[in-house]
C-alpha cells in the first residue's frame, strides 16, 4: 500500500467505522477522489482527494473538504499554485490538509483558515491528530455543483462495491466447486477391508469364469434388471458347486472302475491257482 493510500485509509477511518457501507459512523458520508460532475468553473479545476459530508449535530452538519500532501515537494508545488484548491475549498464548510508528518506540512505554512490532519498517534488508533483546526465557515451555503458531484461519487462507489462483492461471491463458489471437484477426482485410499474384497471378487470371478464389470453395459441399459443379475449370479455359483460335486463323483466312480478292471484281471489266476490246489489233494 503506497504512501498516500494509507493516509486516505486512516482518514476515512477518522470519520467513518468498519463496515461494508460507504457511511455508517457519526450521522455522515465519506467519499475519495471526487471530480466536478458537469462542466463548470472553467477547465481548471480539480478533482477534492477526500470528502466528509455530517448530518448530525455531533457531526456539525457540514461539508468537509481534504487535500492529502505526502511529500515536502508536493506541498511546495500546492503553495505555489494555492489557487488550485479554492474551488472545493470555497465550496466546503471547512477544507484540511492531510500529512503523515509537520516536516512535510509545517503549521507556519498554512493558508489562513485552512486546517491540519495528521496520523493517529498509534497503529490502533482511529483519531486523527489536529495539528491545526481548521475554521468552520459560519451560514454557508454549498454550491449545488459541489453537492452533486459528491453524491455522483457516493453512487458511482456504491456500484462498484457492489460489483466487489458479487465479484467475490462468484470468487468463493467458484473456488467451492473446484476443491469439491478435486476431492471428488482424487484418488481415494483403499482401505483394508476394501482390498479383501476386492481379492474376494476376483477368486469369484475366476470361479464364474467371468468379470462382473462386463455387466454394468447391460445393467445400464435396462435389458436385465439388478434381481435378474443377482439371480444369475446364485445360479452360477450353485452351478458351479454342483459342477464340482460331479467331478468329485466322476473321480470316485472312476476310482472303483480301476479297481473292478484290476480285480477282474485277477480272478482267472485266483481260479486257476484253486483248480491246481484241487487236484493236488
Amino acid at each position: 500500500m503506497s504512501e498516500t493510500s494509507q493516509l486516505l485509509e486512516q482518514l476515512r477511518g477518522h470519520y467513518i467505522a468498519e463496515t461494508t457501507q460507504p457511511s455508517s459512523r457519526r450521522g455522515g458520508v465519506f467519499a475519495h477522489e471526487v471530480s466536478p460532475n458537469g462542466a463548470w468553473g472553467g477547465p481548471g479545476v480539480r478533482r477534492a482527494d477526500a470528502l466528509y459530508a455530517g448530518f448530525t449535530s455531533a457531526s456539525g452538519r457540514i461539508l468537509v473538504g481534504h487535500e492529502l500532501k505526502v511529500s515536502r515537494a508536493d506541498w511546495r508545488a500546492e503553495l505555489a499554485n494555492v489557487g488550485k484548491a479554492d474551488a472545493w475549498a470555497d465550496a466546503c464548510h471547512q477544507w484540511w490538509i492531510v500529512a503523515p508528518s509537520t516536516d512535510v506540512v509545517p503549521p507556519e505554512e498554512l493558508p489562513d483558515g485552512w486546517g491540519l490532519m495528521l496520523p493517529p498517534r498509534s497503529a490502533r488508533g482511529r483519531r486523527m491528530q489536529i495539528a491545526v483546526k481548521a475554521r468552520v465557515k459560519v451560514d454557508h451555503s454549498p454550491p449545488w455543483w459541489a453537492v452533486r458531484s459528491f453524491m455522483a461519487r457516493l453512487e458511482t462507489l456504491e456500484h462498484e462495491q457492489r460489483h466487489d462483492e458479487v465479484q467475490r461471491i462468484v470468487h468463493a463458489q467458484v473456488e467451492e466447486r473446484t476443491a469439491y471437484l478435486k476431492k471428488r477426482e482424487a484418488p481415494a485410499q483403499m482401505s483394508l477391508e476394501d482390498k479383501h474384497r476386492l481379492d474376494d471378487l476376483g477368486r469369484l470371478e475366476k470361479e464364474l469364469g467371468f468379470e462382473l464389470s462386463s455387466f454394468r453395459s447391460v445393467l445400464e441399459k435396462r435389458e436385465v434388471s439388478v434381481r435378474d443379475f443377482q439371480r444369475a449370479l446364485r445360479l452360477a455359483a450353485a452351478t458351479g458347486t454342483e459342477a464340482a460335486r460331479l467331478a468329485n463323483l466322476r473321480y470316485s466312480i472312476g476310482g472303483l472302475q480301476d479297481a473292478a478292471n484290476a480285480l477282474a484281471k485277477t480272478i482267472p489266476e485266483i481260479e486257476r491257482a484253486l483248480a491246481g490246489s484241487g487236484e493236488a489233494a
